[in-house]
């Protein structure tokens, strides 16, 4: 792939990263992750570079390794949320890591100076110790983490595929248990990076056969030297894949979460005149500091049921009667009804007139959260419908 098509992928990852970041404080796994596209993004971008000094060969692989440590933490800590492995001690690994970068860079050091730039990972320096342990312990370290993943990648799309397999089927229930898109383009996006992984594997393991036959038959060095642009290419594919795979479902996500505030937004807007006539009767029940359109309409949905409760001792039976036989007797909706007892109740206690034996308070009792949320907003639009037809329509707000 091109330098400049992964230099893009690379820049857009890390602008996607930045939207996101505010999943960082509470999410371990995507601090991980951030970490390693942060500097997939920044090992992109030196590398690129035109004019580089001799230094970049070693700080560009210490980036890699930081990149393996990250991925690493991040595979571990989401095998752990999601197949159920234990949780994970990374110490370990960080351990690890700094054994290669602490080996890389006294190598680096002990390499001859006119090696120690760009050539210095060529079969034709493999003779010099020094350079021959500095590719085969990063080489290694880097197919070392390769495998990993390759395994981690079977594990978490086999403990999908098994999850999937033991879900009972329940008929009437069959459009809920559809998986989400983000859960989707998860697995789309592991197995995107296991493909990756397998290619940057073989190519790794390519890099040590080359490094060891340089190293002990030398008269191949030619051959093995212009094998490494495609070394070097199955290596890049295998980063870019990563890339990719980790902003999949991060992107698809941040898609879905647009259109959840999009229904959110809205849904506030209809809850408004209901919200606004309650709280002006209770007005220590509208709390200000929730920020975000969700969060919005999350605490006027709640605000708007406590109000109901507070409500209890002004829903009057006879009202409820009264509209059940105004709109089809025992057929009529139950919304409707709601309305009348809610605009019912808010018109007694203005004026002081607690009921002896009030009716229960309206509630959907519906079966799920989603047709729950729906009777609230039916009721809000029919509030809101009676109230302005009488004249005193309350003016939607902002809060």
């Amino acid at each position: 792939m091109g330098t400049v098509t992964s230099q893009f992928i690379a820049w857009a990852g890390a602008g996607v990263v930045l939207v996101l970041l505010s999943r960082v404080l509470h999410d371990r796994a995507f601090q991980y992750l951030t970490a390693c596209l942060v500097a997939f993004a920044l090992n992109r971008l030196l590398s690129g570079m035109s004019e580089k000094p001799d230094v970049f060969v070693l700080v560009l692989n210490l980036l890699t390794v930081t990149s393996a440590l990250c991925k690493i933490c991040f595979f571990r800590l989401t095998l752990h949320g999601v197949a159920g492995a234990r949780n994970p001690r990374l110490h370990r690994e960080y351990l690890g890591a700094a054994t290669v970068a602490a080996i890389a860079v006294v190598a680096w050091l002990l390499v001859p100076t006119e090696a120690q730039g760009g050539d210095l990972t060529s079969p034709s320096y493999a003779h010099n110790d020094a350079a021959f342990t500095f590719v085969i312990v990063l080489i290694g370290y880097y197919a070392i983490v390769a495998a990993r993943v390759i395994n981690w990648t079977r594990q978490l799309i086999a403990s999908w595929i098994r999850h999937r397999r033991s879900a009972p089927a329940i008929p009437h229930e069959a459009p809920t248990r559809r998986p989400a898109p983000a859960q989707i383009a998860f697995y789309i996006g592991i197995v995107i990076i296991g493909v990756g992984e397998v290619v940057r594997f073989v190519s790794d393991i390519f890099k040590l056969t080359s490094e060891v036959l340089a190293r002990f038959v030398p008269e191949y060095v030619p051959a093995l030297t212009a094998l490494k642009p495609l070394i070097t290419t199955g290596v890049r594919f295998g980063h870019t894949s990563f890339y990719i795979g980790a902003l999949l479902p991060l992107v698809v996500g941040a898609i879905t979460a647009l259109g959840i505030a999009v229904r959110q937004a809205r849904n506030s807007r209809r809850v408004t005149p209901l919200w606004e006539a309650i709280t002006a009767e209770f007005p220590d029940l509208a709390y200000r500091g929730t920020r975000g359109v969700g969060g919005r309409f999350y605490r006027r949905e709640l605000e708007i049921r406590d109000g109901l409760v507070l409500l209890e001792r002004y829903f009057d039976p006879a009202v409820a009667e009264y509209a059940r036989q105004q709109n089809g007797g025992n057929d009529a909706d139950e919304a409707v009804v709601a309305v009348a007892l809610i605009r019912g109740a808010l018109r007694a206690k203005r004026a002081g007139n607690p009921v002896d034996d009030p009716h229960p308070i309206p509630i959907s009792r519906a079966e799920t959260r989603s047709r729950d949320v729906a009777w609230l907003l039916r009721v809000a639009d029919a509030f809101a419908v009676a109230e302005k037809a009488e004249g005193n329509f309350v003016t939607a707000g902002t809060s």
